[in-house]
């Protein structure tokens, strides 16, 4: 099995910055995607979601988190890979965990 291409794309200039969140299935030629673009002073943007998941919710939510955490920066997270799965950890392999998806 392939894994899907997952990525982004943004683009920035003086009317504002345009985000777009996807992961593709090549083999199946569809996948999820998120878009959103926002306007220099807006406090509010709108967000459009399509596919099986939700992909500006779940960087969001992982965003709330980190914040939630203190921001911790890059040099605390470690990874751990092993035959029950993938695993993101905070700290140390005991310390608070997230399941890496493949």
């Amino acid at each position: 099995m392939v894994a899907p291409r997952v990525g982004w794309y943004d683009m920035i200039d003086e009317a504002g910055y345009s985000v777009l969140l996807y992961e593709l299935d090549d083999h199946a030629a569809e996948g999820s995607w998120a878009a959103c673009d926002h306007k220099p002073g807006a406090v509010e943007s709108q967000v459009t979601q399509y596919g099986e998941r939700r992909l500006w919710s779940e960087v969001s939510d992982a965003y709330l988190q980190w914040v939630a955490l203190g921001s911790p920066k890059y040099e605390r997270f470690g990874l751990s890979i092993d035959p029950t799965g993938t695993r993101l950890w905070l700290d140390h392999a005991n310390g608070p965990t997230w399941k890496v998806r493949c």
